[in-house]
């Protein structure tokens, strides 16, 4: 899913700084270290493909849900 090439290239430096900007590299940091009193990540161990499964799941949730309100409340920030 979001695997880059192992070899440090402009093609790879120019996909991790995407990640970078669109916030997708702090997402899967949080999602991989998530806790709170009633959930610790550590705790399942999960994978990376699922970690960035959750993400894609995340994201997409977020696609659909946006609306006027939403949109209203973080642009009124």
């Amino acid at each position: 899913m979001l695997k880059p090439v192992s070899y440090k290239t402009d093609q790879h430096r120019a996909y991790q700084q995407a990640l970078d900007d669109f916030g997708i590299t702090e997402l899967l940091g949080k999602l991989n270290n998530y806790s709170d009193a009633d959930f610790d990540s550590a705790w399942i161990q999960p994978q990376q493909q699922e970690i960035e499964t959750l993400a894609a799941i995340l994201i997409s949730q977020l696609t659909h849900s946006i609306n006027r309100h939403i949109l209203n409340i973080n642009i009124m920030r």
